[in-house]
C-alpha cells in the first residue's frame, strides 16, 4: 500500500510543481513587474507631453505678458494684488529668502517622489488615488498652459519684481538642462501647489490623530515660496484648488484603463502579502 501511494503522490507533485509560476513569472504579475512598468511609462508620457507644449508656447511671448497684465488686472479688481509687497516684505530677512529659494526649487520633486514611493510600497490604495489626481491635474495644467501662455511675476520687473532665483540662487532657469525643457510662460495654473495640496490631502486620512494637520505647512509653505519668489500669481494657486476640486468629484467613478490592466490590491505589505490594517497612528 506504501508503494501504491508513494506511486500515486509522484505525479501530482510532478504536477502542482509544473503548474506553479516560476521566478520570471512571479516577478512579472508583482507590484514591481508590469504595473511598475505601466507606472514609469505614464512617467515619460508625461514628460515628453511637458517638452512638446513647451515648443507649443515658445514663440507666444507677446500673448504670455498680454496675459499677465489681464491676471494683474483681475487680481487688482478682487483686491488680492499684493504679491509685490509681500516680496519686498522678505526680502528684508536674507536668511529667510536663501531659505524660501531652495524650498521651491527642490521640496516640489523630493516631497512629490518620496509620497508617491512610500504610498505604492505601503498604500496602493492611497497611491492610486494620487496618481490618478496628479495625472487628471497635470493634463488639465498642460492644457492651459498650451492655451494661456503667462508671463511669471519674476518677469514683471518694471513693476518692481525682482526674480530671486536668479540673484540669490539656486538659478534653476539658468541650468541648460533645466531651461531645455522647462516653460516658463507656465505660470497658470501653479503645479507647484497642486502637487503640494495633492500629496496632503492623500496622507492625511492615514493618519488617525492630529498631527495630521502638520501636512498643511508643505501646500502652505508652497504657496508662501511660489509667490515670494514671484514665479507665480495668487490667481494661479486659486485656479489649481478648483482643478483639483473638480477632478476629486468627477474623475473616480470607473477605473482606469491602467488599473484595469494591472490591479493593485488596496493593502499590502511591503514584502507584498496582504495587510489587514495599515492606518497610521501617531
Amino acid at each position: 500500500m506504501t508503494a501504491n501511494w508513494v506511486t500515486e503522490a509522484a505525479p501530482r507533485a510532478m504536477e502542482v510543481a509544473s503548474s506553479e509560476p516560476n521566478l520570471l513569472e512571479r516577478w512579472w504579475r508583482s507590484r514591481l513587474g508590469r504595473r511598475l512598468l505601466l507606472e514609469l511609462s505614464l512617467l515619460v508620457i508625461g514628460f515628453m507631453a511637458y517638452k512638446w507644449v513647451r515648443l507649443l508656447v515658445r514663440d507666444q511671448v507677446l500673448d504670455a505678458f498680454d496675459n499677465a497684465r489681464a491676471v494683474i488686472g483681475i487680481e487688482r479688481s478682487l483686491g488680492i494684488f499684493n504679491e509685490y509687497q509681500l516680496q519686498r516684505l522678505v526680502l528684508q530677512w536674507p536668511d529667510l529668502m536663501w531659505w524660501v529659494n531652495r524650498y521651491y526649487a527642490h521640496m516640489h520633486f523630493w516631497v512629490t517622489g518620496v509620497a508617491l514611493i512610500v504610498l505604492y510600497a505601503r498604500r496602493p490604495d492611497r497611491y492610486l488615488w494620487l496618481r490618478r489626481m496628479l495625472v487628471a491635474v497635470s493634463a488639465a495644467g498642460l492644457l492651459m498652459h498650451a492655451m494661456y501662455p503667462l508671463a511669471p511675476p519674476r518677469m514683471q520687473w518694471r513693476i518692481g519684481f525682482v526674480d530671486t532665483l536668479a540673484r540669490w540662487g539656486p538659478s534653476v532657469y539658468a541650468d541648460s538642462t533645466v531651461a531645455e525643457v522647462a516653460n516658463q510662460y507656465a505660470a497658470m495654473p501653479s503645479l507647484h501647489v497642486g502637487y503640494a495640496v495633492l500629496v496632503a490631502m492623500a496622507i492625511m486620512p492615514m493618519i488617525s490623530s492630529r498631527w495630521r494637520y502638520v501636512l498643511l505647512f508643505h501646500p502652505t509653505i508652497t504657496i508662501f515660496s511660489v509667490v515670494v519668489t514671484a514665479n507665480h500669481y495668487w490667481l494661479d494657486a486659486i485656479v489649481v484648488i478648483g482643478m483639483i476640486v473638480v477632478a476629486e468629484r468627477w474623475l473616480f467613478h470607473r477605473p482606469s484603463p491602467i488599473d484595469r490592466l494591472a490591479p493593485l490590491p488596496a493593502r499590502v505589505r511591503l514584502d507584498g502579502r496582504p495587510a489587514d490594517a495599515l492606518t497610521t497612528r501617531v
